[in-house]
């Protein structure tokens, strides 16, 4: 029953998300303004870390199977660790993520985005997951499990679940080396995300964001009708 439940959130999830169509010329206007802000910030580094790992073509290959992979895997796994070590929080943070698709399809019907995989040539993107791939038919796809959106790139949600993963196993997981592998999976869920060029370095942080507005919600939820499932 309880991944049935799952199952069907992520499912509709997919389908919203194939619902939303957004206009090519306003995708590609807000990559504009996203290219902006960054260079504003001093964070418009996206092409130069992607030359820099270009050059190594296995592990390119890898970024390209963890973005298409890990995330779901590592979702999957917290979920059920999270369901035999602490039913209460398993039902808490499943909500969470409940809330962070929600807030997801809304951001992509309101700010949709074209990722730098699908700028014009003169930036110098690479589509790694065309241009390379991964391991056979892993990693190969251009968007893996989007949804059929390929302007559903802020907030990265492939950052949203990967921090959700870290916070809500993190006070089940007292082993070191366990705590180190879910910050590693965060780390290289970053990483992958702007070397396969699917995602501005400012689409991190707004899955972050995502995150904290889920939690939020939640509490919210929970609050007002006094129950924690």
């Amino acid at each position: 029953m309880q991944a049935a439940v799952v199952i069907a959130a992520y499912q509709s999830y997919r389908f919203g998300r194939m619902a939303i169509r957004g206009s090519r010329e306003v995708a590609f206007r807000h990559a504009a303004q996203i290219i902006d802000a960054e260079k504003k910030l001093g964070l418009f580094h996206e092409q130069t870390l992607q030359q820099w790992f270009l050059g190594c073509e296995p592990f390119i290959r890898f970024l390209d199977l963890y973005y298409g992979v890990a995330h779901f895997v590592a979702v999957v796994l917290a979920l059920v660790l999270l369901w035999r070590w602490a039913p209460p929080r398993y039902r808490f943070w499943r909500n969470v993520f409940g809330w962070m698709l929600v807030l997801g399809l809304i951001a992509f019907a309101v700010y949709p985005l074209a990722p730098p995989r699908l700028m014009p040539a003169s930036f110098g993107f690479v589509d790694t997951a065309v241009e390379i791939g991964g391991f056979g038919p892993l990693g190969r796809e251009t968007d893996i499990g989007a949804g059929g959106n390929e302007f559903a790139a802020m907030p990265s949600l492939h950052i949203a679940w990967a921090t959700w993963v870290v916070v809500a196993l993190w006070s089940s997981v007292s082993k070191r080396w366990g705590r180190g592998l879910l910050v590693t999976h965060l780390f290289m869920t970053h990483l992958a995300v702007v070397i396969t060029a699917k995602h501005w370095i400012l689409d991190a942080p707004a899955g972050s964001a995502a995150l904290g507005g889920a939690f939020l919600l939640e509490r919210t939820r929970a609050r007002i009708t006094g129950s924690g499932s």
